[in-house]
């Protein structure tokens, strides 16, 4: 006997695959409104960490610079 004999066929199930149907790649005015404010809300906090790090380093040079000549 043959193997399926023609009568039936197996699909072979690989979930890495891509969909075979095509996705929609829209995204509402809204979110991507919301996901700019998150991405500009993420770059605001990383700058105020980056300047308050350089502040205290300035301060903190400008305090030993001042007790070395003490």
């Amino acid at each position: 006997m043959k193997d399926g004999g023609g009568r039936s066929r197996v699909y072979r199930f690989d979930p890495d695959r891509k969909k075979k149907l095509k996705s929609v790649n829209y995204v509402s005015p809204e979110k991507k409104q919301l996901l700019e404010e998150r991405k500009q809300a993420r770059r605001d906090r990383r700058n105020f960490y980056i300047g308050a790090g350089i502040f205290l380093i300035v301060v903190l040079a400008l305090i030993l610079f001042r007790l070395s000549f003490w």
